[in-house]
């Protein structure tokens, strides 16, 4: 009997009698297109994701130096002041950050009302020479609000500013 049934399984086909084990080529195939794609579309969402993440946190980082104009305002009598000198500041490059190169104050006199911009700007290298953010300060009757200014005064792109600057 024995001798009966190995003479037949020689002439069955192997695949129906020894289950299939391990990938096929065109499943592997497959499975690394499926991949590739989503890697392809992941890893720059990500990285401009960690972009705008560092670059709010430069803002953050540069809260310190936003109280101190504000303070320096209040001081000299509702006056902003036009450098880093005049707010009480030391030199721009004195406050780089993890996030920031420097941190500089600029009097704006060619409004009709005087302000300030604070201009951040960032040691970050995915930036390239795009690299900087301008705040600009607001009041109203009960509080001082610093906005980020129109996309063309700063030179970080629009699509990495963070949700608040754009």
């Amino acid at each position: 009997m024995l001798f009966y049934r190995s003479f037949l399984l020689q002439f069955v086909r192997p695949s129906s009698v020894a289950k299939q084990q391990g990938l096929m080529v065109i499943e592997f195939i497959t499975i690394i297109t499926v991949l590739s794609l989503i890697a392809i579309i992941a890893i720059p969402a990500y990285q401009n994701h960690k972009t705008r993440t560092r670059i709010a946190e430069g803002i953050e980082e540069a809260r310190p130096v936003l109280n101190k104009v504000l303070e320096s305002y209040h001081k000299r009598g509702q006056v902003w002041p036009t450098n880093n000198y005049q707010a009480g500041l030391l030199e721009k490059e004195y406050y780089q950050t993890e996030h920031l190169e420097h941190i500089e104050i600029r009097g704006n006199t060619f409004e009709s009302t005087h302000s300030v911009e604070v201009i951040l700007t960032y040691a970050l290298s995915e930036l390239g020479d795009d690299n900087t953010i301008i705040l600009t300060v607001s009041e109203s009757s009960n509080d001082t609000e610093w906005h980020c200014t129109r996309a063309d005064k700063g030179t970080v792109p629009f699509f990495m500013r963070p949700d608040h600057c754009r």
